[in-house]
């Protein structure tokens, strides 16, 4: 049921922000939609569901952020040029004792018949990226917002990547607690009692870290970072 048929006041306000993309953002995406494009027509070709995979995970790693981007990007070709993961990769989606869900899924296998010709395209994508994080125009907007309210703030975004880039960018404007997947239940109940306690009053975390959490008795500002993605 929705709030007003269980005669309950309609108090939620949700308000979309625009943000204007900075010229090396646009770039950024229109370097990594040509890579995708190659890669959906070898998804079409040849069946592979790997190739749709890569495409799918690079183009919202995108619009999370132009580091998660990068990211992401550094570790596809670490893993077509025979390379070891780098730290805090999981060569498994998932893990027995620790939630990794807001880690990407593992992109090793090359999609192009030529890797040299799609480490060649990979790298061009990384420059764009790395040129984008300069000036990344959402987390320019955020601190706007952070230094007009005077009230404590939850901020979610889908990736460990792009949390790590709001610590950066935010965390002095506010004290700051961290919530996300890779944590231990301590590091997560730490870091919730911090925040429900009134010790900090900026949470930045992953849905992953966050799920299953009650917090409305101490927040009423969530701000989501990312919109709902679909293939489109």
């Amino acid at each position: 049921r929705t709030r007003q048929q269980a005669g309950l006041p309609r108090t939620r306000r949700v308000h979309l922000l625009p943000v204007r993309l900075a010229p090396e953002a646009m770039e950024m995406h229109r370097v990594l939609a040509a890579y995708v494009a190659r890669l959906w027509q070898i998804a079409q070709d040849a069946g592979r569901r790997d190739a749709q995979l890569v495409a799918m995970v690079l183009s919202k790693r995108a619009f999370s952020s132009a580091a998660s981007l990068a990211a992401s990007v550094e570790r596809r070709l670490g893993a077509i040029s025979g390379a070891p993961p780098a730290p805090g990769q999981w060569s498994l989606p998932f893990e027995i004792d620790v939630d990794h869900a807001d880690d990407p899924p593992p992109l090793a296998a090359p999609a192009f018949d030529r890797p040299d010709e799609e480490v060649s395209a990979l790298r061009h994508v990384l420059d764009a990226a790395r040129r984008a994080q300069a000036d990344e125009r959402k987390v320019r907007a955020l601190k706007r917002l952070l230094r007009r309210v005077r009230e404590p703030v939850i901020v979610f975004t889908e990736y460990r990547d792009t949390l790590e880039v709001l610590k950066e960018s935010v965390g002095a404007l506010r004290t700051t607690a961290t919530l996300h997947g890779g944590q231990t239940p301590q590091e997560r109940r730490e870091a919730l009692d911090a925040f429900t306690g009134g010790m900090a009053d900026l949470l930045l975390a992953t849905d992953a870290g966050a799920e299953g959490l009650n917090l409305q008795s101490r927040c009423r500002l969530v701000v989501n970072l990312e919109l709902p993605w679909n293939p489109i």
